[in-house]
């Protein structure tokens, strides 16, 4: 404004104003390109400009009275133009002032070198200067409607850029599901049914689990956790279940030895049974044959098998043996019972149930949290979903709202220029007023877009490399904020202190799509989780009860013991042999057949032929009872035999049940060694958990949509709008404070001018114009025509604009110098004639003058 206001005040020559004019026209064609050329190849923008110092290491709740917080929005503001309302404010109050000198708002403002009669002596008002003027506001309006492109250009991907946001949320959200249970759990979910109606078809959450595929999710490991969890410890229980039938085969040995003893006992008791029978038999065929019965009708005494003392002493060293083994199982028994039944049977299965219980319970509670976190997953998608039919339907008019945002200003600013061109001084008020009013709001969005580039590029930090590792700041920022901790299982982590590491997760797979394992590429690892599944505490106290029990269950020793002492008593009965071979069925044969003889001719018996009554008598009764007594001997023998098989056979049965105990007490050791890293490898295979949880797809997701979409994307589209809003600013601004200076011009060349006459050839040295067209001829000196009148005087002639005018007679008076130099006073006559039809603006003769 003052510089302008110097110049017009100034009474400069006409070349060193068109030279100042073309230079101010190159100096703002230059400025333009360079705006609208940095803008372009700058991948910072007008954000980079100025030094900020952003407090992403204070807290966003601790900012309002954080001193880095506040110098900060102190730099914010100033390097905003106070959020473009300072700027605005400060330009409309220069626009105020600068309307008020100029006469837009009372002609009494106009003072000093403001008066219109100062202008109109001015050489840059002169019509020579028109074409300059119009050259500068050309050039000007142009520049802003530059800016105004610029601004559509660059607002054109926003749209794009959303459709982008919501794909790589979409994207995100379904690798995240994949990541908890991949398959047919999210299709029903999206489906419509509902997280509690999918349990109660399914079995609950590990119905549900069951229904998760592929090799490395979370809920695929926690099932496969389940399955390997309860095969381990049904093994254990089974094994303490096996163990327990010891007891059992302990007891039914106990018996079987009792009842081993009972056969002993009973075959002594028959081995005396047949030594009386052995006894009367032959005491008998001693009676008989001392009657000098003959030898051969029956058998000798001697025949008659007899036990001897072998016989007698063999059962009473084998019930000694049988007792012994029988103590010494009974002692088996006594100290495998608590092993087996007190700290197997009792306190290891009671821990086993309870630790399973526990590890089952948070086993559950992890996957019932996978379940969820779908459950939420699936709904975030459906509003993504709505999100973006809501964004895509207003990209109608969406696509052209900033820049209608911005082009109100242009389009005032055109107007002005306009109004200028046609010479119509109200529509370069109504433009200027307008542009005052709109001014400070403009400048306020143009401050708001320039504040939001400068937040965003602080808040990432990226400085012009997009990507996760680059943008620092952001990550900074979120570090001081999250204040997110996690407890699984009694282990506390911060996200916080991993958050660098989470976000900046690799993706690391083979061709197939499988994840390789590596420590910096999941969950587990960078949270620092690993322990949170470590079972060993639950797992330690059934372990540690199996090996303890498994030194006391060995009794090979005792059971060895028992064993000889077994095999001894088969050995000692074995030797126990009565008639084992005789044939009592012969004797009795004999008895009978030589009673039957003797009661008929009883001579033929005897030795000697006369034999009394008496003593025939007394041998016929013998020969009755020794039928008996031999048939009884015999029985006696065979239930001696068949008693020593029942003991061999019980014996072998009680050795094999022991060998079988013995076995079972092996293999019981060698189970609890089985079941003890059977535990081990369950823990192992839950805190190979690290092997389930890739973090990859967060740290694609952040890359995408944080860094991709919030960083670059609507960074980007702030910041490349701003420089076209910039110059649409700038534009109008210097068309404002031009155009409205020029209405001047607008204003002298509505009034009529006075003209000069050049009486040698009878022509006007300046044209004579109305409204810009040719209105007057004049004749040479003389009288009027037709009045005779002497044109001596001069005055101001009022013309009203119409199609057909007629213009009275004035008299004027020349004065000057001629063109020899000399002075001169000349009186020419004017004649004055009725305008019929006006000459076209800007028409000339060949000569290139005005018409006549």
């Amino acid at each position: 404004g003052p510089v302008f206001c110097i110049l017009y005040c100034t009474d400069l020559k006409a070349a060193r104003l068109a030279l100042f004019m073309k230079r101010l026209a190159a100096f703002l064609q230059v400025n333009a390109a360079i705006l609208f050329s940095s803008a372009i190849s700058s991948d910072e923008g007008v954000a980079a400009i100025g030094d900020r110092s952003f407090p992403a290491n204070v807290k966003v709740s601790q900012w309002p009275s954080s001193p880095e917080a506040q110098t900060y929005a102190q730099e914010l503001v100033i390097q905003s133009g106070g959020v473009g309302i300072g700027v605005g404010l400060l330009f409309s109050f220069f626009m105020f002032w600068h309307l008020c000198c100029w006469g837009y708002c009372c002609q009494c403002f106009r003072c000093c070198c403001f008066k219109l009669s100062v202008t109109r002596e001015g050489c840059c008002f002169q019509n020579a200067c028109h074409k300059y003027w119009q050259l500068v506001a050309g050039i000007i309006v142009a520049l802003s409607f530059i800016g105004l492109i610029f601004v559509y250009h660059n607002s054109q991907p926003m749209y794009g850029n959303i459709d982008d946001f919501f794909e790589g949320a979409d994207i995100f959200l379904r690798d995240a599901e994949d990541f908890n249970c991949k398959g047919v759990v999210t299709k029903l979910l999206r489906n419509g049914s509902s997280l509690t109606e999918l349990k109660a078809s399914y079995g609950g959450v590990t119905g549900l689990l069951d229904l998760c595929s592929g090799n490395t999710t979370v809920g695929t490991f926690v099932k496969g956790s389940m399955v390997q969890m309860n095969d381990t410890f049904d093994a254990i229980l089974f094994m303490i279940d096996t163990t327990q039938n010891i007891l059992t085969a302990l007891d039914q040995t106990v018996e079987k030895i009792e009842e081993a003893i009972v056969v002993s006992r009973d075959i002594n008791v028959t081995v005396f049974k047949m030594l009386n029978q052995s006894r009367f038999i032959i005491q008998h065929l001693v009676d008989i044959y001392e009657s000098d019965f003959a030898i051969g009708h029956i058998p000798l005494p001697l025949d008659i098998p007899t036990p001897d003392e072998e016989d007698f002493a063999m059962p009473y060293a084998a019930v000694y043996a049988l007792g012994e083994a029988n103590k010494t199982m009974r002692s088996v028994h006594t100290t495998l019972h608590k092993p087996i039944a007190t700290d197997l049977g009792n306190k290891t299965r009671g821990s086993i149930h309870v630790n399973r219980n526990k590890i089952t319970t948070d086993l559950v509670s992890v996957g019932d949290s996978i379940l969820k976190q779908i459950d939420n997953l699936v709904k975030m998608e459906d509003d993504v979903k709505d999100y973006s039919e809501q964004a895509q339907s207003t990209k109608t008019i969406g696509q052209f709202a900033v820049t209608t945002l911005f082009s109100l200003t242009t389009i005032f600013l055109m107007v002005m220029f306009v109004g200028y061109c046609i010479r119509r001084n109200f529509m370069i008020c109504f433009g200027a007023y307008s542009i005052f009013i709109l001014f400070t709001w403009f400048a306020f969005i143009v401050g708001i877009f320039i504040l939001l580039s400068m937040i965003f590029y602080d808040v990432c930090g990226c400085e012009g490399q997009y990507d996760a590792a680059s943008c620092k700041t952001i990550r900074t920022l979120m570090k001081t904020n999250l204040d997110m901790n996690m407890t699984i299982n009694d282990v506390e982590v911060s996200v916080a202190k991993s958050i660098d590491k989470l976000l900046l997760c690799p993706t690391r797979t083979d061709v197939s799509g499988n994840y390789i394992y590596s420590a910096d590429s999941n969950f587990v690892d960078i949270l620092g989780l690993i322990s949170a599944f470590n079972f060993s505490k639950e797992v330690g106290k059934p372990k540690s009860q199996l090996l303890a029990a498994k030194p006391l269950l060995n009794a090979d020793t005792m059971i060895q013991n028992a064993t000889e002492r077994l095999r001894l008593s088969k050995n000692l009965i074995a030797r126990v042999s009565i008639g084992a071979t005789y044939n009592f069925d012969i004797d009795g044969a004999r008895y009978t057949r030589t009673k039957e003889g003797h009661s008929l001719g009883a001579s033929t018996y005897y030795i000697k032929p006369e034999v009394s009554a008496y003593i025939i008598s007394n041998n016929s009764l013998r020969l009755t009872e020794l039928i008996g007594t031999n048939r009884q001997m015999g029985q006696s023998r065979n239930y001696l035999e068949a008693a020593k098989q029942r003991f061999n056979v019980s014996i072998e049965s009680v050795v094999i049940s022991l060998s079988n105990i013995q076995l079972a007490l092996n293999n019981s050791r060698d189970a609890i060694d089985a079941s003890a890293l059977s535990l081990d490898d369950l823990v192992a295979f839950i805190m190979s958990i690290n092997r389930y949880t890739p973090c990859g797809f967060l740290g694609r997701g952040y890359q995408n949509v944080v860094i991709g979409s919030f960083c670059e994307d609507v960074f980007s589209l702030f910041d490349n709008i701003v420089p076209g809003a910039i110059i649409c600013m700038v534009s109008t601004i210097l068309g404002f404070f031009i155009i409205s200076i020029m209405a001047d011009c607008v204003v002298f060349q509505r009034e009529k001018t006075k003209q000069l006459l050049d009486a040698r050839d009878a022509r006007l040295q300046e044209e004579v114009e109305l409204l810009g067209q040719p209105v007057i001829s004049v004749a040479p000196s003389g009288k009027d025509p037709s009045s005779g009148l002497l044109l001596t005087e001069s005055r101001d002639l009022n013309v009203h604009e119409s199609d057909e005018k007629i213009l009275s007679l004035a008299e004027m008076r020349t004065s000057g110098q001629g063109k020899n130099g000399s002075a001169a006073s000349q009186s020419v006559q004017m004649v004055v004639r009725k305008v019929i039809k006006l000459s076209p603006i800007g028409e000339r003769t060949a000569t290139g003058k005005a018409p006549i």
